[in-house]
C-alpha cells in the first residue's frame, strides 16, 4: 500500500488504520491461542526408540568417524551405503558436552539468569517507586514513608485506575474496527455501482440516445 510513498505517520493514509488495528487485533488472538496450547504440551518420551527415526542419527555416526580420522567424503559414503542396504545402526550412546545441546541443556544456568534478571528488574523499581514517594511526601508535607495501609489504598486505586483505561482502550479499538468494517463496506458498494457505470458506458446503455449510437 505504501510503495513508492515517504515513510512518516500514517494520518495522511487512513487505508493503513484498518489493516494495523485487524493485525493487532490477530496477534491478541494468536497471544490467546499460545497461552491455551502452551498448558496443554505433554512431552512424549523414548520417542526416539521407534526404528522409523532411526536415521536422525546418522550425521552423529559419521561425525564419529569422521573424528576417528576418516574423511568427510568416505564417511559419507560409508554410511549412504549403509542406509541403503538396509544395514545401518545408530549410535545412541554419543553424549553432547556443548553448552545448550541436547545433553548439556543447562537450565539451571538459564533459570538463574531470569532469576537475576527479575530480581534487578524489581529492584530498579521497588527503588523508582520509592522515591516518587517519598518526593510526593515531600512536597505534601510528609516526611514519612505510607503505613501498610496507605500502601493498600494506593495499590487499589492503581488498579481501578488501570481497570478503567483498559475498558476504554477495549472501547476505542471496538469502535474503530466498527469504522473500519463500515469504511469497507461502503468502499466494496461503491466498487460495485463503479463496474455497473463502466459496463453501462461499455454497452452504450448509460447514454442519451444510446440506439443511435449503437447503429452509428
Amino acid at each position: 500500500m505504501s510503495n513508492n510513498l515517504t515513510s512518516g505517520y500514517h494520518r495522511d493514509y487512513q487505508i493503513f488504520k484498518g489493516r494495523i488495528i485487524d493485525a493487532i487485533l490477530d496477534a491478541i488472538e494468536c497471544i490467546k491461542v499460545f497461552n491455551y496450547s502452551i498448558n496443554k504440551i505433554k512431552v512424549r518420551k523414548n520417542i526416539l526408540d521407534d526404528d522409523k527415526y532411526k536415521f536422525i542419527f546418522s550425521v552423529e555416526n559419521l561425525n564419529e568417524l569422521v573424528k576417528n580420522g576418516k574423511t568427510f567424503r568416505d564417511s559419507y559414503n560409508q554410511i549412504s551405503k549403509e542406509i541403503k542396504n538396509n544395514a545401518f545402526k545408530p549410535n545412541k550412546t554419543i553424549k553432547h558436552t556443548l553448552i545448550g545441546g541436547i545433553h548439556n541443556l543447562s537450565l539451571d544456568q538459564i533459570e538463574l539468569k531470569m532469576k537475576e534478571n527479575f530480581k534487578l528488574w524489581h529492584e530498579e523499581n521497588n527503588s523508582n517507586d520509592r522515591s516518587e514517594a517519598k518526593e510526593t511526601n515531600v512536597k505534601d508535607g510528609k516526611t514519612d514513608e505510607l503505613s501498610d495501609e496507605g500502601k493498600k489504598l494506593v495499590q487499589e486505586e492503581i488498579k481501578k485506575h488501570l481497570e478503567k483505561m483498559h475498558a476504554k482502550m477495549e472501547a476505542v479499538k471496538e469502535e474503530a474496527h466498527k469504522k473500519v468494517q463500515a469504511a469497507e463496506s461502503q468502499v466494496g458498494r461503491m466498487e460495485t455501482e463503479y463496474k455497473q457505470e463502466v459496463s453501462k458506458v461499455r454497452d452504450g446503455s448509460g447514454f442519451v440516445n444510446s440506439d443511435k449510437l449503437k447503429s452509428q
